[in-house]
């Protein structure tokens, strides 16, 4: 087995770390996957929280063990943002009132170009933080409750070398899409819509930050 070091947000990396975020979204969406199935086997919320966390960093760390014994190696940059997200689902699943104002999500918008993973599709994928005005008390009453704001990051150009490269920090204002379907009794696309981001439904500004 051996470990190798891929370095953090440059053009030199495969995907400009995007898939360093990806690792972290993954790892922050089976811990709390993994917390809500400990809490149907009547597991309280604390303790579902300690074991998804543990189970989703048992599963991750797993598959970078078996990328030890590849060509690639296990990377220790992934292994800690798999860690990150770890830390964050297990914070925000246990913790109600900061599951209330902030999500972690992934946006992909499929291209005629798309690969046939579209799990490593970083070429169409944006990852953000949403902060949600819903989830304070000074908006939970008025039109402020529909409102949330994004920060993210998203690469472009990194897998083709003829491409240019582009690695973008991103903040926007978008609609809380989840209070269109939960008065409805809509759980499966609520739950959605707390992971995933619907393409086109929101105002972003862009900043390249290449080397």
């Amino acid at each position: 087995p051996k470990t190798t070091s891929e370095g953090w947000f440059n053009n030199d990396t495969k995907s400009g770390d995007a898939d360093k975020v990806g690792h972290a979204y993954t790892s922050y969406v089976l811990s709390h996957g993994l917390s809500n199935l400990y809490q149907s086997w009547c597991f309280i919320t604390k303790g579902a929280a300690v074991y998804g966390a543990l189970s989703s960093l048992a599963i991750v760390a797993y598959m970078e063990l078996g990328d030890s014994f590849s060509d690639f190696g296990a990377s220790r940059e992934d292994m800690l943002a798999n860690i990150l997200g770890v830390a964050f689902g297990y914070l925000s699943y246990r913790n109600k009132p900061l599951s209330n104002i902030l999500d972690f999500r992934w946006e992909y918008k499929p291209s005629s170009e798309t690969i046939d993973d579209f799990t490593t599709d970083y070429e169409n994928s944006k990852y953000l933080l949403a902060l949600k005005l819903n989830g304070f008390d000074f908006a939970r009453n008025n039109f402020l409750k529909h409102i949330e704001f994004h920060a993210g990051y998203y690469t472009r150009g990194l897998s083709d070398p003829d491409d240019t490269k582009a690695r973008n920090t991103f903040v926007c204002i978008g609609l809380y899409l989840t209070d269109l379907f939960r008065p409805h009794s809509y759980k499966k696309q609520t739950t959605l819509l707390k992971y995933y981001q619907l393409p086109a439904s929101t105002m972003p500004r862009a900043k390249t930050v290449n080397n």
